[in-house]
């Protein structure tokens, strides 16, 4: 479970904006809006041969995503949480004014700003997108993304 806006208890734990759970597959999880909320909700299937490991993020705890990888000066930093074929999930910061040039994906890629502000350009179109917002990024489409303020987001892709 990942809030992208507002507050929610999620068992026991209160979870606010930018905050996550990873809950096992199996366990019971009660969900309720503390106030306006919306929220992201990743499953993931497991294949019988290949098993899917979430990198770095504890499992039964709540926190904060934005912590999964520090600002580094004049630089864009990253940590995998999810490498796989199909799908990857990625934490990203970025100092202000940096960011990534313009390139284009193999899968369409969804962009969700965990703390401060991004510059979009995709296909030469302009977009200013801040936490609590997210952003597509279509397939093979060219696209870059520079920080307006030190930034940090979470980037899912997905192929297929």
């Amino acid at each position: 479970y990942l809030v992208t806006d507002g507050v929610l208890m999620l068992n026991d734990s209160e979870l606010k904006q930018g905050d996550f759970q990873v809950v096992e597959r199996d366990q019971c999880s009660e969900l309720r809006a503390k106030e306006d909320c919306q929220l992201l909700i990743y499953t993931f299937f497991e294949s019988d041969d290949v098993g899917l490991k979430l990198k770095h993020l504890p499992y039964g705890e709540s926190g904060a995503l934005s912590d999964q990888v520090d600002f580094r000066t004049n630089s864009v930093a990253s940590r995998a949480i999810v490498q796989k074929k199909e799908l990857s999930l990625t934490s990203f910061s970025m100092d202000t004014a940096e960011g990534l040039s313009t390139h284009a994906a193999p899968g369409d890629a969804m962009v969700i700003p965990l703390t401060g502000g991004c510059h979009v350009m995709i296909d030469g179109s302009p977009y200013d997108i801040k936490a609590g917002e997210i952003i597509i990024l279509p397939a093979d489409i060219p696209h870059s993304l520079k920080a307006s303020t030190p930034y940090k987001m979470l980037l899912t892709v997905v192929k297929g």
